[in-house]
């Protein structure tokens, strides 16, 4: 008990006593039916005065008993809060040093402490994602989004975790919701089409590309994405192709091309088409086209071959022609076109076309060979043995092969898409050089 409290109540009995002495009026105080006490008027009054103290005293003692508690309440868990944010801090920085391990730890003694710390949740199954635990990454992550709901930060992470386990249908269905929560974002737009693109599902992926159209008009790629709508007509027209739609196939071939000017698959593909339908004039026509256009040297096969299968190869040798003023006199042109002469027996056509590239193919084993095969044909054998020779002499070889300009992999065939780069229109007949 405080001094100034002991001082305080020898004060009030002093007091008492004194106004007790002057005041010798009595009241009665009725306790219980027959029982009753007479008190002087002074010590009633005081009495209740003590009464009202001593209440005020264990009300006042109450509430600094529980500001006490709360007190220490708070001191602890700001204690707890510290040390969540210190081992939450180290996971952080582990993290980003790549001590996975480390970075586990720290983020389950948050979890610890506070099992629905949910920055703690993301960050660990960020750690399990990058070891390659895609199980426990999306587990981590789903608690996290059923406590904090679908926010942008849970959200990505579960996108980042399906895209690494290759979990399309789960992917597309958290990009949706993405794209929802920002309808003039591309970015989610984009990756949702771009998952309907490796599922092939073409008609979906249309229907997506022309909102990425809509929504990119002010971007910078907007021209970028024109074409690619471009490249998926083409996959739609292929499909209506399959279905025997020829009719639906071409407008859709024409539309791709409409998008996408210099896309050659549309171009071969659109004159395939015309031929199964029997015309042949549109197909040239389509084929020759799409050469000046891209400057396809495919397209140059394409037409050559169609007219030496009708036997016409004046006309072949005559989009050749063309085919150089196109191109600026092309040297792999003149070579085609010097095959095609020595193929028709045209020996001094091919010479005079293989004297016009002598300078860019001497070095090469290939070049020899074919001149040499026309001076045999000449029976100019004495020049054809030392063009022969020459073969084994030159400092490197060459094919003309199916090359993908992207990634460089070459192929037996002509194709659209390169499997190894899985680009489209890069594909095209190209001279390989060797050694």
């Amino acid at each position: 008990m405080s001094f100034k409290i002991i001082v305080g109540v020898l004060v009030v009995i002093a007091l008492t006593l004194y106004i007790s002495y002057f005041n010798t009026a009595k009241v009665s105080i009725v306790v219980y039916k027959d029982i009753s006490y007479e008190l002087p008027m002074a010590f009633f009054v005081f009495g209740l005065f003590f009464l009202g103290a001593l209440i005020s005293t264990v009300i006042h003692s109450l509430k600094s008993y529980k500001k006490s508690i709360r007190n220490w309440r708070e001191s602890a868990q700001s204690k707890k809060e510290k040390q969540i944010e210190e081992s939450f801090s180290q996971g952080l920085r582990a993290l980003w040093e790549g001590r996975l391990k480390d970075a586990k730890s720290s983020f389950s003694a948050v979890l610890e402490r506070h099992p629905d710390h949910v920055y703690a949740l993301i960050k660990l199954g960020d750690s399990y994602r990058l070891e390659g635990n895609y199980a426990e990454a999306i587990k981590l992550h789903l608690k996290a989004r059923s406590i904090e709901g679908d926010t942008t930060l849970v959200l990505k992470s579960l996108e980042s975790d399906y895209r690494q386990d290759n979990r399309k249908r789960e992917l597309a269905e958290i990009l949706e919701r993405l794209r929802k929560q920002d309808l003039t974002n591309l970015d989610p737009l984009i990756k949702l089409r771009d998952v309907v693109v490796e599922e092939e599902n073409w008609s979906k992926a249309l229907t997506l590309q022309k909102e990425v159209i809509q929504t990119s008009r002010n971007a910078v790629s907007h021209e970028e994405e024109i074409r690619f709508l471009g490249i998926i007509q083409y996959e739609m027209a292929n499909l209506l192709r399959g279905k025997g739609d020829f009719e639906a196939a071409i407008a859709e071939y024409r539309k791709s091309i409409k998008n996408y000017e210099k896309f050659l698959p549309s171009y071969l593909a659109l004159g395939e088409t015309l031929m199964a339908i029997q015309n042949e004039t549109d197909a040239v026509k389509v084929w020759k086209s799409g050469f000046k256009s891209t400057g396809a040297r495919v397209l140059l096969k394409r037409v050559e071959n169609h007219y030496l299968e009708r036997e016409r190869p004046s006309l072949a040798i005559e989009f050749y022609h063309e085919a150089l003023s196109l191109t600026e006199n092309d040297p792999y042109v003149s070579l085609l076109l010097g095959e095609l002469y020595l193929r028709l027996e045209m020996i001094d056509e091919a010479f005079k076309e293989f004297q016009r590239i002598e300078k860019d193919f001497q070095q090469l084993s290939e070049f020899h060979f074919l001149l040499g095969r026309i001076y045999q044909k000449s029976s100019q054998t004495e020049l054809a043995e030392q063009e022969f020779k020459a073969v084994f002499n030159a400092k490197g070889m060459m094919s003309m092969s199916y090359l993908c300009h992207h990634c460089l992999k070459r192929y037996r065939d002509w194709i659209a898409r390169c499997p190894n780069c899985h680009r489209w229109n890069r594909v095209d007949l190209a001279p390989v050089v060797f050694g």
